[in-house]
């Protein structure tokens, strides 16, 4: 049994398919911290290390896992995680706008005159970040082959979700108040050169904002949703050939 993922391998019908008891759970009796960990909220490679764990065993029983052995305590964890992750992950597009306002600097620009192939990808390196993110964690959805981990994955991607929208709500309340707060830091020739070069192409920064955040919000469902088409083989059916 993993701990601090927000999941519990003791369900009994991986137990019922004659597979030994995890060691772990038989000396967690004697440990009292053990148990206290467990209702604990682990980390987000915990949590995605748990789903794999679970992932597997599903794939070897002839049906799901119930998806009620997902219990509100699991629910709540999968949901703190799933935000924690949002939260995190939203930090690339705040740094996606801070990386268009310092290369809007006249030497920044002059920097890279030379090569600005190289120029856009540092420009919109947060950007790619944002995305490779999002499709990482979109890919997740491959282990969703049963009730129990498609319950945790779209808890998961739900708090995920979440967090990342209340990121995006303070991002464009930056957005209606970035103009005078531009105008407070431009106090000499550069920053002047820097904000109206900035403010030229404010409509291409907003958009593509707004796109970084639609993708790292929705893509995880889409995949989530799509998954049995994007990730149509059985590993079931590769172990039984095996």
């Amino acid at each position: 049994m993993s701990k601090d993922t927000g999941f519990d391998a003791r369900d009994i019908e991986w137990n019922n398919k004659g597979y030994n008891k995890d060691v772990e759970w038989d000396k967690s009796k004697n440990q009292p911290n053990a148990l206290q960990k467990e209702n604990m909220c682990g980390s987000i490679m915990g949590f995605i290390s748990g789903l794999q764990e679970i992932s597997v065993q599903e794939n070897l029983l002839d049906n799901s896992i119930d998806k009620n052995l997902f219990t509100l305590s699991k629910t709540v964890c999968a949901l703190k995680v799933g935000m924690s992750l949002g939260i995190a992950s939203s930090i690339t597009i705040l740094f996606h706008i801070l990386f268009c306002y310092l290369f809007s600097f006249e030497f920044m620009i002059n920097f890279f005159a030379n090569n600005q192939l190289v120029g856009m990808v540092v420009k919109y390196l947060p950007a790619i970040i944002t995305i490779a993110v999002a499709i990482y964690i979109s890919n997740l959805s491959k282990y969703a082959v049963g009730d129990y981990t498609a319950k945790a994955l779209k808890t998961f991607f739900m708090g995920k979700l979440t967090s990342t929208f209340g990121v995006g709500f303070v991002i464009f309340a930056l957005f209606v108040y970035l103009e005078k707060l531009l105008s407070y830091i431009s106090f000499n020739s550069a920053t002047i050169y820097a904000k109206n070069m900035f403010y030229s192409d404010i409509n291409t920064i907003y958009y593509t904002t707004i796109m970084l955040i639609l993708i790292s919000s929705f893509l995880p469902f889409l995949f989530y949703g799509l998954r049995k088409i994007l990730f149509s083989s059985s590993e079931k059916i590769k172990y039984e050939e095996y």
